[in-house]
């Protein structure tokens, strides 16, 4: 990987090579070689630490030695800066060995954070025979050299965005909300004006004519009303708005940390396959050598192919929850979530503005404008007119004209009015009733969300480095052949139901944080 950067800088710089180079290239492997054992040393840390997935390892890697690996090849290169731009005497000797240098390091820090990677993938003993091992690889070079994957890989919160913007049912209601604002400039609308042309023998002469026009206006009382509450409706409507994205936005996170949970089992499961792989080797070896039977044989190979069968239903159950979240997000092209979020969402104390209530406190103010506009239409209609008018044949007799249209029979309005005051009365109380059970139902999730804490604290800080040392202890008494094979699998199995006992307890604390955030109208 050094060599590399140092011959096409020697070729660049049109110098031969030379002894000085030479002692350059050696100076350049120690330097190339200390960087992979940087990487290196941390791959073989994190998979003594427990993490079994190949690609966390190797992209956290990355990310955590990639400031250490950088700092040592900028380091050596503007030492030897000054050396290989040199013209003082010996510069002869210094510049071909700067150069190779130089050019070594820059080519084998690139390489060694592209390359060497990959190299690991390809010869980790625990990796070698899964199936995925390619698309592993793949992934983690276009991963690592910034070229588009095949599969759209996508955080929480872009599969947020794009739901919100590609829904179908949130567009519906976008276009019902224009149209509903449209429609408040309608709440000034006048009846249409009422012209009238009479002609013929109106007075004692063979022709004459009256022409009138008249408008009919509504209490002014009604209008106002009527506009508050075109309005009103459209408050209500973007409320409702508000509720479709955060039940949106609610069953992308339910989503998306199912996958990351079944992503998690199944790395789970492929970590047991491979521990019960070496359980049947050790088996078959002590069933050769006479110091077990048969039987002992055909029970590791009978628990190993269960595992095969539970990674089978884990990938299939993955598969179908990658497809309900493509249709959350209307796309036909396969996706891929961030695998590397951590599955236990951090829980925050802050409060949101709840929907619920929000919605609940604009259809009662819409109820309470109802009202308002049923109490303006029990005032007296007006109108006003003026007329034309010819008599014995003399024209431009010209008269204003105005009215009252009151209502003779007020009972079937004050009747809309007392039913509009008993919807107000129903509104509000909805209200308090939605406001009741949001606080209930917050503090029903804030104690589960404790009582799971507790739960997770006992895991992390007890049950899962009992389980850890449990599972190295009794493999290893095992191929020492201290134990028999009952013994063993009884001993790994608990180990195993710990840890997938503590990833369930991580969803079930992700997926109550999440279920607090729709209440709490946090996105």
């Amino acid at each position: 990987m050094s060599a590399i950067g140092g011959i096409i800088a020697l070729w660049m710089r049109d110098m031969p090579f030379s002894i000085s180079a030479g002692v350059g290239f050696i100076a350049l492997f120690g330097v190339a070689v200390l960087n992979g054992i940087v990487l290196i040393s941390y791959l073989n840390d994190l998979e003594k630490e427990g993490i079994t997935d190949l690609r966390e390892r190797i992209m956290r890697t990355v990310e955590v030695r990639f400031r250490p690996v950088i700092i040592t090849a900028t380091v050596a290169s503007l030492g030897f800066l000054p050396m290989a731009i040199s013209n003082s005497g010996g510069a002869e000797v210094q510049r071909p060995l700067a150069t190779v240098v130089i050019g070594g390091i820059l080519s084998a820090t690139l390489l060694t954070l592209v390359v060497l990677p990959v190299l690991y993938a390809l010869f980790a003993k625990k990796e070698s025979n899964r199936p995925s091992a390619p698309k592993t690889i793949v992934s983690i070079i276009l991963l690592l050299i910034v070229v588009s994957p095949t599969y759209a890989q996508l955080s929480l919160n872009q599969a947020i965005e794009r739901t919100t913007q590609q829904n179908l049912t949130l567009k519906t209601t976008q276009y019902t909300l224009q149209s509903q604002q449209a429609l408040v400039g309608s709440a000034w609308q006048l009846p249409k004006l009422s012209v009238d042309l009479l002609a013929g023998q109106v007075q004692a002469r063979p022709f004459d004519y009256t022409l009138s026009a008249m408008q009919d206006f509504e209490p002014f009382g009604v209008y106002r009303s009527r506009a508050k509450v075109l309005t009103q409706q459209v408050n209500v409507t973007q409320k409702q708005q508000d509720i479709q994205r955060n039940e949106l936005v609610f069953n992308v996170k339910q989503q998306y940390y199912q996958i990351l949970y079944l992503y998690r089992l199944q790395q789970l499961l492929k970590a047991q396959d491979t521990l019960y792989q070496r359980a049947v080797d050790a088996a078959n070896v002590r069933y050769k050598t006479g110091e077990s039977n048969q039987l002992e044989v055909m029970a590791s190979e009978t628990n190993r192919r269960e595992i095969k069968n539970r990674q089978i239903v884990a990938d299939r159950d993955l598969q179908m929850n990658y497809l309900s979240l493509q249709a959350l997000l209307y796309s036909n092209e396969p996706i891929l979530i961030d695998t590397l979020l951590n599955l236990q969402r951090p829980y925050t104390t802050q409060d949101g503005n709840n929907r619920y209530v929000a919605l609940a406190e604009e259809e009662a103010k819409l109820s309470s404008t109802l009202t308002d506009l049923e109490r303006a239409q029990l005032k007296p209609d007006w109108r006003v007119g003026i007329a034309n008018q010819s008599i014995e044949n003399r024209l431009g007799f010209t008269y204003l004209s105005g009215g009252l249209g009151i209502p003779l029979n007020t009972k079937p309005q004050k009747a809309r009015i007392k039913a509009a005051r008993i919807g107000e009365q129903a509104a509000e109380n909805q209200r308090k009733v939605v406001q009741f059970q949001t606080e209930a139902n917050v503090k029903i999730l804030r104690e589960s969300l404790n009582k799971l804490q507790n739960t997770l604290q006992y895991y992390e800080q007890s049950a899962l480095p009992q389980a850890d040392l449990l599972l190295k202890t009794t493999y290893k008494q095992f191929r020492l052949g201290d134990i028999e094979y009952v013994e063993f699998f009884q001993n790994t199995r608990q180990a195993w139901q710990i840890r997938e006992a503590y990833l369930s307890e991580q969803l079930r604390f992700s997926q109550t944080v999440i279920e607090l955030e729709k209440w709490l109208g946090i996105e």
